[in-house]
């Protein structure tokens, strides 16, 4: 398993290639209007590990249910996220998943 940070302060969008192992993702730089567009793209003829998204109410979100993970191989989605409220330590987040696509 690892871990990968996305700092919303860097940039607006984040590649994140996924291994056959479980990643675990955090949030950094997370201030009031930040927006983020993740795209999650599965390995090559593998099918991709189990993803954990920030716990502790971080994020929100639409329906307020965790999107069900496309682990199918060689498959990419998107999770679009906006902050609402934050400082450099806490924040909430607003995310909808968004289509998926074929390759990277």
């Amino acid at each position: 398993s690892s871990t990968t940070d996305i700092p919303f302060g860097k940039s607006n969008q984040t590649l994140v290639k996924m291994g056959s192992a479980s990643m675990t993702l955090t949030f950094s730089q997370l201030w009031p209007g930040a927006a983020q567009t993740i795209k999650i793209c599965n390995p090559n003829q593998s099918v991709g590990g189990a993803l954990t998204w920030p716990t502790g109410g971080t994020l929100l979100w639409d329906g307020g249910t965790v999107p069900t993970q496309i682990t199918t191989a060689d498959k990419c989605w998107y999770v679009s996220c906006r902050v609402s409220v934050g400082t450099s330590t806490v924040a909430k987040a607003d995310c909808l998943k968004a289509g998926g696509t074929t390759g990277f």
